[in-house]
């Protein structure tokens, strides 16, 4: 026990702790709700390769960030979809400003991790106030 204890402060040290898109998305949900945000989630029943759901979870993680960081949001909805063997995921919300500042460095991080899992990221003023954060990986 106190081995497997030590690997797994070892894992969390180096960051490699697995993180679950579920999980990522029922604490980001908890989080907006209690900042007075308007909150959904529907997530596609797939099981998918560790990278991807690594890269999925932390762009949740990211996204709701930016979302309380940089909007004055009302609602947020966090949606996954299974196409053609992909999985795209989106994080929209409303209340973004008119001007969008530039791409800061969590949202390079999220294209580098997705790209490492096979797929991409886009941001997406969508009118209105809208915002979109989508992340395609392999499933």
């Amino acid at each position: 026990m106190a081995r497997e204890a030590a690997q797994d402060v070892r894992q969390v040290a180096r960051g490699y702790r697995e993180m679950s898109l579920a999980g990522e998305v029922d604490r980001a949900v908890a989080l907006l709700e209690s900042s007075g945000v308007s909150a959904q989630a529907h997530l596609a029943d797939v099981t998918l390769p560790e990278r991807s759901e690594a890269a999925l979870a932390w762009a949740v993680r990211e996204g709701v960030t930016n979302v309380l960081r940089h909007s004055r949001p009302t609602t947020c909805t966090i949606t996954t979809s299974l196409q053609d063997g992909r999985v795209r995921l989106e994080v929209a919300n409303d209340g973004a400003p008119a001007a969008p500042g530039a791409p800061d460095g969590g949202l390079t991080g999220l294209a580098e991790r997705a790209a490492q899992a096979g797929g991409s990221c886009t941001t997406t003023p969508t009118g209105e106030g809208g915002f979109l954060l989508a992340v395609e990986v392999a499933a």
